[in-house]
């Protein structure tokens, strides 16, 4: 297995918003996100940032932004066949943990909108690397 790389520039527009997708149609597991924040003119760190695939709308990622650079490893928790909750399990030491699960994207395109991200901003980005 091989995996891709996808950079999104973001710009906000007037009211600090901002939508925009990855050039290419994406197909694997999303294996990680990174935020690379421009010191020169950088997204509010307020600003709320979602991350979906396009047609699904499964989420990837929801965060709210940072004044530095981070990189993430999006998981989704697992559910319960019975009624969907999340699925624990116990360890060895008694503690409950949640199940994960790798977030798919089936030939479509990553969706980043930004709330609040500051009037006119630009530059900075995310890399994904899928795969």
């Amino acid at each position: 297995m091989y995996l891709t790389r996808h950079y999104v520039t973001v710009t906000c527009d007037s009211d600090g918003d901002c939508t925009d997708y990855t050039d290419e149609l994406c197909n694997g597991y999303i294996r990680a996100i990174r935020y690379v924040v421009d010191t020169g003119s950088p997204i509010a760190s307020t600003a709320t940032i979602t991350i979906t695939d396009e047609e699904s709308g499964l989420v990837v990622l929801d965060i709210t932004a940072s004044s530095l650079s981070r990189t993430y490893f999006p998981v989704s928790p697992t559910n319960l066949s019975s009624d969907g909750s999340v699925l624990y399990y116990t360890t060895a030491e008694n503690a409950a943990e949640v199940q994960t699960a790798q977030i798919p994207i089936a030939l479509e395109r990553l969706k980043i909108v930004i709330d609040g991200g500051g009037t006119g901003l630009t530059e900075g980005g995310f890399y994904s690397y899928i795969g």
